[in-house]
């Protein structure tokens, strides 16, 4: 909307301009229709942005459920740069919560192969028994008191193959959850590597946008000069215009690029809903 209000300030600056050639017969009228045609179509845009706006903020709201009337907090991109592509490696099996499950079920599944190994060894049991009576009047045969103890012994010599085939199943268990494991960590690698360096892309892209979009100004403000000087032409004070809306353009859609870029690597380091709190915090 800001880019669109823009274009429509420059335009009518133009189209002033012209019409005042007009008047001192330093311009034909075709000049100034060619004014107003590009004045009325920049109008068109900047009426399509706003009512894009408005449809955005009702999107906003029907998904967020914030009151109707809100306003946004203009704020610079200032997001701190994250650690390098080598601490994030290091740290992001500690902080995405997939491959922590990943490596957890690993573990059970490495642990439940010694529960079934110890399946193999007998199994000793120990028992005592105490036993006593109170009777009167005794009798001649009367135990009052009798204490028993023994330790048992039992040894599987055969069940079939049972034991062994459960031993093997466990042992393919705890492979498949390995490699279920390493699989998901070379995939987080490739995923945060591209997220890194799409990060990276995008970081220098729009900082030689900025400096296209700095230089379009100049440029136009330069042309702009001329023109009310009879140095240049219409035609000049259009290409000018033009190269500076779209340079205006690609600086907001690479703005965009970048933080979507941001959380991007945040998300691919584990460690976006930390900076989510952390935000709500400020």
């Amino acid at each position: 909307l800001e880019i669109t209000a823009a274009n429509v300030e420059r335009l009518t600056q133009y189209r002033n301009s012209a019409a005042k050639k007009v008047k001192v017969g330093e311009l034909t009228k075709t000049s100034l229709l060619r004014a107003d045609g590009e004045l009325s179509g920049a109008r068109a845009d900047y009426l399509k942005a706003t009512n894009a706006l408005v449809l955005a903020r009702a999107v906003l709201i029907r998904l967020t459920g914030i009151e109707e009337n809100f306003r946004l907090k203009h704020q610079e991109r200032s997001f701190p740069d994250p650690d390098s592509f080598e601490e994030l490696q290091k740290t992001v099996a500690d902080a995405r919560a997939d491959l922590k499950s990943y490596e957890m079920q690993t573990k059970i599944a490495r642990q439940n192969i010694k529960y079934v190994r110890g399946a193999f060894w007998p199994n000793v049991g120990l028992f005592a028994i105490y036993n006593g009576s109170d009777q009167n009047p005794p009798t001649a045969t009367l135990n009052r008191e009798s204490v028993l103890a023994g330790v048992s012994v039992n040894f599987p010599f055969f069940e079939g193959g049972l034991r062994v085939a459960e031993l093997r199943e466990a042992m393919a268990k705890e492979r498949q959850a390995r490699l279920a494991y390493d699989d998901l960590k070379k995939n987080v690698d490739i995923e945060l590597r591209g997220a890194y360096l799409d990060l990276e892309t995008q970081k220098g892209a729009l900082k030689y946008l900025e400096d296209q979009l700095i230089f379009a100004q100049d440029n136009f403000n330069a042309v702009l000069r001329q023109y009310d000087n009879g140095l240049a032409t219409s035609l000049d004070v259009m290409d000018a215009n033009s190269l500076l809306l779209n340079s205006e353009k690609n600086v907001a859609e690479a703005s965009y690029a970048y933080q979507l870029a941001h959380l991007k690597v945040r998300k691919s380091g584990g460690t976006l809903l930390q900076f989510v709190a952390a935000g709500r915090e400020k």
